[in-house]
Parts: structure tokens; C-alpha cells; sequence
């Protein structure tokens, strides 16, 4: 997830993703600021490093093309063209829960 109001972080104690909000947007979601430092004192918070919207455009692509199901597959191929792909791939995929779960 790319995002400027939170940062993601690998707990290594429970293996799951954290999420922090950033400071300057005053949310109170997930880990606080203190947290974050204390899971960096005792090293088992890592920093996720967001991966770039192209990167992630392209895995959407690369999945299309492995649907089976032609009219999904269709659908997810109309879904990438143009501003807003992100959003309508997910709705192609709502109907589709064994499809969106791969």
C-alpha cells in the first residue's frame, strides 16, 4: 500500500504488517510514534517500503491474463484502461470471491 497518511511496518514478533500513522496527519490508527520507536529499539519492527502504483498496475496485469474465466478476464481488461484501474479492477473482481482471493 502507498500511502503519505500511514507507514507499514513487518512485526517480526507476530509476523503480520503494522500500520502508523504518520505525524503530521494527527490520526490516532495503529501503532503511535512511541511504538515505532520501541519496535526499532528492540529491532522487531522493520519498515515496509511501499511498492511504486506501476509495479502493482502491472501485477493486475499479469493477472488478467491468467483468469480462465473469459468474461471476467474480459471485464478485468476493460477494467485497466485508463484513470481509476485500481478501483474497477476490485469491483470486476467483488462477484469473483475465488478469483479475488488468488
Amino acid at each position: 500500500m502507498h500511502s503519505d497518511e500511514q507507514s507499514c511496518y513487518l512485526n517480526l514478533r507476530t509476523g503480520k504488517i503494522e500500520l502508523a500513522a504518520n505525524s503530521l496527519t494527527g490520526d490516532d490508527v495503529g501503532l503511535s510514534e512511541e511504538e515505532v520507536e520501541a519496535g526499532f529499539a528492540e529491532g522487531y519492527l522493520i519498515p515496509v517500503e511501499p511498492i511504486s502504483s506501476r509495479v502493482e498496475y502491472d501485477w493486475m496485469v499479469e493477472f488478467a491474463e491468467t483468469v480462465a474465466n473469459r468474461r471476467l478476464r474480459e471485464m478485468l481488461d476493460l477494467a485497466l484502461d485508463g484513470r481509476g484501474a485500481f478501483h474497477r479492477f476490485k469491483v470486476a473482481l467483488a462477484n469473483y470471491p475465488a478469483e479475488r482471493e488468488r
